[in-house]
């Protein structure tokens, strides 16, 4: 099995369930930021295989998760999320930026 980060009461289940398992808990928030960001990778992976509100939710689990160990309050990250999505709209549309240049300019003419 590849050690991965697990929700708060899956260990319990574990448990109860009679199988023994190794665990540790997360002593940083560098550390913490790692395996979040790995169980996100995972949660984004299944539900881009197969959409589904329950692979959703585990994402939004992570990412409160990430949101709590940082301080952050969900409702301003809905207010900050609204007000980038009236100024520069959201990812709905699929656009992909693949580089920008500065406008050539014209030689000056000699008439």
């Amino acid at each position: 099995m590849v050690p991965k980060m697990i929700r708060d009461r899956v260990l319990q289940e574990i448990i109860y369930s009679g199988r023994e398992c190794v665990i540790h808990t997360c002593k940083s928030l560098e550390e913490y930021n790692h395996w979040a960001a790995r169980k996100m990778v995972e949660e984004l992976g299944e539900f881009i295989q197969e959409p589904s509100i329950e692979e959703a939710a585990d994402m939004y689990e992570v990412f409160l998760g990430l949101l709590h160990k940082h301080n952050i309050s969900f409702n301003e990250v809905r207010r900050a999320a609204a007000t980038k999505r009236e100024e520069l709209g959201g990812f709905r549309n699929g656009t992909i930026l693949h580089r920008t240049q500065k406008p050539v300019t014209a030689l000056p003419s000699d008439a």
